[in-house]
């Protein structure tokens, strides 16, 4: 291993030095003795360095960099590259330790997560050399392909918890555009149309369903109820996910009419529990107690129908709804991504 000499100066006093002593740094080691934490010419409070100070890093033509790496032909060439890049050291004021060189070549100190993804003077010309040895540029764009917006539909038997879940998704994703349904029923007190519902007319949403223009509809006590394909047809363009609260007969329509949608299928802890859902604190007759949980029952069967299924346990909101989030994502990771056509 080669020793350069680069300066004489002993050491008097605290942050100053005299000269009569031997400042080692090694050529041939990157950074054995030069992020010791005190410099020649550098002051203890971090005043700037000094002319002896300057011309010992600029003889060593070495940047500081993590102690140990040994000294390539590739670095070498980098090393000499770096002469080109305007190579210059920089010092803390406070510490005297040697700041990293973000990629755009500033040297504004940060959180220890940022100083991870800042790239250091001694990386950025190594780069620079394999970049020149390639022949092309390291491109900084996402590795990851562009997901496609998901369809979403959301169901599960009555009494289930639908509709909280569908609330708390709302909270929590906010980026998402939630489906409002159309109706032609008369608008309650405190309801907002639009939000709550897309009120119309008969004349209106007969005409939406004589031009195919709605994903689906039924017709409930006398009023439609349906989802007008325009919300999303403009929400899908958009890049957005959209996502639709649906029973299992809604379900299944959508997942006849757009196979590439995603179906996810809420079901309670046991048959038990979703019964108690059901009855609740309402008080009505034994038969109709007794149709209210055989239509249940018959919705479950389908549940092989869907992609996915979540428990929906009493009091675990949260849990569903993270485990509702994780299928997303997952689905955004797939490399065979579904294009959705309405």
């Amino acid at each position: 291993m080669m020793r350069v000499v680069a300066a004489t100066r002993r050491r008097v006093g605290l942050g100053t030095w005299s000269e009569s002593a031997t400042w080692p740094c090694y050529r041939n080691t990157l950074d054995r003795s030069c992020l010791q934490g005190n410099f020649p010419g550098v002051s203890a409070s971090g005043g700037k360095a000094s002319a002896s100070g300057q011309r010992l890093f600029g003889h060593s033509r070495l940047a500081p960099t993590p102690l140990g790496r040994r000294t390539t032909a590739l670095q070498n060439q980098g090393d000499q590259l770096s002469l080109s890049l305007g190579h210059q050291l920089t010092v803390s004021p406070q510490h005297g330790q040697i700041l990293p060189f973000s990629s755009n070549g500033g040297t504004e100190p940060g959180t220890s997560q940022e100083s991870d993804h800042l790239e250091t003077h001694t990386e950025t010309v190594m780069m620079a050399a394999l970049e020149k040895k390639l022949g092309s540029t390291f491109s900084r764009k996402s590795t990851l392909p562009s997901p496609s917006p998901l369809l979403i539909v959301i169901s599960g038997p009555s009494g289930v918890g639908k509709d909280a879940v569908i609330n708390r998704l709302r909270e929590v994703h906010g980026d998402m555009h939630f489906v409002v349904t159309a109706t032609t029923r008369p608008r309650r007190q405190g309801e907002v149309d639009g939000e709550d519902y897309i009120f119309m007319d008969k004349e209106d949403f007969e005409d939406l369903i004589e031009r195919n223009e709605l994903l689906e509809h039924a017709l409930v006590y006398g009023d439609y109820k349906g989802i007008p394909k325009q919300q999303v047809r403009k929400a899908l363009g958009k890049g957005t996910d959209v996502v639709l609260r649906l029973d299992v007969q809604g379900a299944a329509t959508i997942r006849r009419l757009i196979p590439e949608s995603l179906s996810i299928f809420l079901v309670a802890e046991n048959e038990r529990a979703l019964v108690r859902r059901l009855l609740g604190r309402k008080t009505e007759p034994l038969d109709r107690a007794l149709v209210r949980v055989e239509t249940a029952r018959q919705e479950t069967k389908r549940i092989a129908e869907f992609d996915y299924v979540v428990e929906n346990p009493s009091g675990k909101l949260e849990d569903t709804v993270r485990k509702i989030s994780s299928i997303i994502e997952a689905e955004k990771l797939r490399m065979q991504q579904k294009a959705i056509r309405i």
